[in-house]
């Protein structure tokens, strides 16, 4: 095909090839799942965000390991290629609440090589 023949196939200078731009999203879950989270629980008059990273939090220092690995990620995120690794071994013996919470503290400061006390601090 010559020159001349591709030029006629070109956008015309100071000419949109889209004059109406893009169209509109009809829905976004994303969006709306923001919209929910934002609005206030009616049971508990708190933001819905808020009582979801209470329990998150709360868990945590419960000693679930997922929500450890998912806190320590929010926080300080996951180096690239690698991910937070927690073989945490406690013996079977039933723990209290301070028992956990001082295990999870602990957990946090190592995987960060923080001391206890900055995790303290960090979490509130």
């Amino acid at each position: 095909m010559a020159q001349k023949d591709i030029v006629q196939y070109q956008f015309s200078k100071g000419v949109s090839g889209n004059p109406n731009g893009r169209p509109l999203k009809e829905f976004s879950i994303t969006e709306g799942i923001r919209e929910f989270l934002a609005e206030d629980d009616p049971d508990k008059r708190k933001a819905r965000k808020d009582i979801i990273v209470e329990k998150v939090v709360s868990m945590a220092l419960r000693g679930d390991k997922e929500m450890i690995k998912y806190v320590i990620d929010r926080l300080e995120g996951t180096p690239k290629g690698e991910s937070t690794n927690l073989n945490l071994q406690i013996n079977q013996t039933p723990l209290t609440d301070d028992q956990r919470a001082s295990y999870a503290y602990e957990v946090l400061a190592r995987v960060h090589k923080i001391s206890v006390e900055e995790v303290r601090k960090r979490l509130g």
